[in-house]
């Protein structure tokens, strides 16, 4: 339960962050447009699926802790694993955007690649 609420913080930070840049030059590439499945909303929906699984631990965990039963012990250690594994996702997601801007700045209008 230490790790969860730092943890959930910077993930909702993120989010913050790609929200708040999401008018930038970039974004309108990773936007695709406005389509459903674009990149966008694939990053958002990632890290919106982090903040649930973090949420879920941590009221698993506290619940857990009030009520001392021994299968939402379990159950908020299965919750807790998986928020670990996700976060590695959700990371890859974020390099995968940094692959993208790195990609866009390379390339010039009306220069022609190598």
């Amino acid at each position: 339960m230490g790790v969860l609420p730092n943890l959930l913080g910077f993930t909702v930070g993120a989010l913050a962050i790609v929200l708040a840049f999401s008018s930038a030059p970039v974004f309108k590439t990773l936007a695709e447009a406005g389509r459903p499945t674009s990149f966008f909303m694939k990053l958002t929906s990632s890290l919106i699926h982090f903040i649930l699984v973090q949420v879920l631990a941590l009221i698993t965990a506290i619940v857990a802790r009030m009520t001392e039963v021994a299968w939402l012990d379990t159950l908020s250690l299965f919750f807790l694993f998986y928020a670990v594994l996700v976060t590695f996702a959700a990371g890859v997601q974020l390099f995968l955007t940094a692959i993208i801007y790195n990609t866009r700045e390379s390339i010039e209008p009306g220069k022609p690649r190598d």
